[in-house]
């Protein structure tokens, strides 16, 4: 059977330094997952969102 991907969203500010560090320690810590937990059929496939210092128009657009 093939892999089943999961889309989960995620709403950064990518203008700050949070933003930015927030991004590539979810990314890893994914990456380092699916490494460790290579046989999984599910897979989380991130859609990352620049907030634009607005979280509440970034979630909705």
């Amino acid at each position: 059977m093939g892999k089943v991907i999961i889309r989960v969203g995620v709403v950064l500010d990518m203008n700050s330094a949070v933003g930015k560090v927030a991004e590539s320690c979810i990314s890893a810590a994914v990456n380092d997952f699916y490494a460790r937990n290579a046989d999984y059929r599910t897979r989380i496939s991130l859609v990352a969102r620049d907030s634009k210092g607005d979280v509440v128009t970034a979630a909705s657009a």
